[in-house]
């Protein structure tokens, strides 16, 4: 009969996902699994290869989506969908220095990107914020249009803004939330013409 495990498979990607964040895909799995508290021959019997354990652990977690959209019925929708998009830049200024380690992994191939891809949690962000745009043009605060293309940009929107002020160091600018207002009122007189 084999040993219990010691630890969670997601408690350990938590702790693979810090040490190849700080380190890139040469973090030693040694390191990887003396933090975790198992053995190295465990490590590769969950998981397999090295590999495997870099891609299964660069995939963040799903958000709580319930907190992350937050409670419907907005007194002023703009503001709502600032504070929406707010918490995803968070999320995403989290996201793009495992983006960068997963793009640094050597011959990272385009079948080896789209499988990463698919375990991300962005689908389950874009559904979410489709009901809410969705509600948004039911109650008649947006004009008719897709909802999932409304989601799908907001989304392009923040996630290129993220990507941006990682590339330009502006993350530490203290009107990087007035930089954010000012593109969603872009994508917001769209929406609402």
């Amino acid at each position: 009969m084999g040993r219990n495990k010691k630890i969670a498979d997601t408690e350990l990607l938590v702790i693979a996902r810090q040490i190849f964040s700080e380190q890139g895909h040469a973090a030693s799995t040694r390191d990887i699994a003396h933090a975790s508290g198992i053995s190295q021959a465990a490590l590769y019997q969950r998981f397999g290869s090295k590999d495997e354990l870099f891609f299964r652990a660069m995939v963040p977690e799903v958000p709580d989506l319930e907190s992350f959209i937050g409670p419907y019925a907005p007194n002023d929708p703009f503001e709502d969908l600032l504070a929406i998009a707010e918490r995803l830049a968070g999320y995403l200024r989290t996201f793009m220095p495992i983006l960068l380690k997963v793009l640094a992994f050597p011959d990272v191939g385009v079948e080896r990107l789209q499988a990463w891809h698919d375990r991300l949690p962005f689908k389950p962000i874009a559904d979410a914020l489709t009901e809410r745009f969705q509600s948004l043009q039911k109650d008649g605060f947006i004009a008719d249009g897709n909802p999932h293309a409304s989601a799908v940009t907001l989304m392009s929107l923040v996630h290129s803004l993220a990507f941006f002020e990682m590339l330009t160091a502006s993350h530490d600018r203290p009107s990087r939330q007035l930089d954010l207002r000012a593109l969603l009122r872009v994508l917001w007189e769209g929406l609402s013409a």
